[in-house]
């Protein structure tokens, strides 16, 4: 089973999608012609396309729920990041403009 605590660790930059897939499906990925750099601007859809279509549909139900899983909580990752991130972009403006 595929696991989102199961990193891919070489060299890669913290915070990047690369970071928070599997290990196999940064593989797939990687073996159809993405780069690291490629796959952390990948939406999760987007990841869960390009392993489709390395993959294929048959015989792969079990193994694609799986990717499935993992990518919506990478999403749900992402979502709470650009949240954050903007939460603290107003708070930052805020405090700018009242000193």
């Amino acid at each position: 089973m595929l696991s989102i605590l199961e990193p891919v660790v070489h060299g890669l930059t913290p915070g990047s999608n690369a970071l928070r897939v599997s290990v196999e499906i940064n593989k797939a990925l990687i073996e159809r012609g993405h780069t690291d750099e490629s796959i952390g601007q990948m939406s999760g859809r987007e990841i869960f396309s390009e392993y489709c279509a390395w993959h294929g549909p048959i015989n792969w139900s079990d193994t694609l729920w799986d990717v499935v899983l993992v990518l919506r909580a990478m999403d749900v990752i992402q979502d709470i990041d650009a949240r954050v991130n903007h939460a603290f972009a107003d708070l930052t403006a805020k405090q700018a403009n009242a000193g």
